[in-house]
């Protein structure tokens, strides 16, 4: 499935560089499951490695350092731009090549609340 580069960097980084709801649709896409807000921290580490492989001169790209006193969506909006010109404005994405463990969002979120 094709998904924006600002979407692949943000999966890949785990820093947000497009829509949050491009985000969740990488990562449902890439590991089967629907996932929900408190799922993302898990659905990243596995995401990431498998969009290194699939994208490696992307991979060693570095985020640069935004200046928060100037206009910050402007400077993303310019880098993932740069980007953009060297690797195409969408990507061709594949699922997860390893199993994914599905949970119930809800249950999680439970275990997750009383696991503190």
């Amino acid at each position: 499935m094709n998904f924006n580069i600002g979407t692949v960097v943000s999966a890949m980084s785990g820093r947000l560089f497009c829509d949050i709801g491009d985000l969740y649709k990488i990562l449902s896409f890439m590991t089967g499951d629907e996932i929900y807000t408190h799922q993302i921290p898990r659905a990243i580490p596995p995401c990431k490695i498998e969009l290194n492989k699939q994208f490696p001169s992307l991979a060693i790209e570095k985020i640069p350092e935004f200046n928060t006193a100037g206009d910050m969506k402007c400077q993303i909006d310019t880098w993932l731009l740069t980007l953009q010109a060297i690797y195409g404005a969408t990507l061709n994405v594949e699922p997860l090549s390893v199993p994914y463990e599905q949970k119930d969002p809800l249950a999680e979120l439970y275990e997750m609340m009383n696991s503190k």
